[in-house]
């Protein structure tokens, strides 16, 4: 049934809201517009939700992978710095 609309959707081009809606309508019935715009803004900030979820896995990802490289590069320096001195345990 849901791919039916899609793909009534998808035939128009340039397919507006309302012509979904239309078609919408005439798979399923007659639906009242409040509950049709209820369902797109539910629909509009589960979006936004995963979208901004994305966005902040991503960020922390970027963080911790930032914060590893430069633990790295110090511990690094900090060998380095040994070996010069001396201070090496073998």
């Amino acid at each position: 049934m849901s791919g039916q609309f899609t793909e009534s959707c998808r035939t128009h081009e340039g397919a507006n809201r309302n012509q979904c809606r239309d078609s919408l309508q005439s798979l399923v019935g007659p639906l009242k517009s409040r509950t049709l715009k209820r369902c797109a803004q539910s629909f509009k900030r589960r979006a936004i939700k995963r979208r901004t979820q994305s966005i902040k896995r991503r960020a922390i990802k970027r963080r911790a992978h930032f914060i590893k490289r430069r633990a790295r590069q110090k511990a690094s320096s900090h060998q380095k710095g040994r070996l010069t001195r001396g201070d090496a345990r073998d």
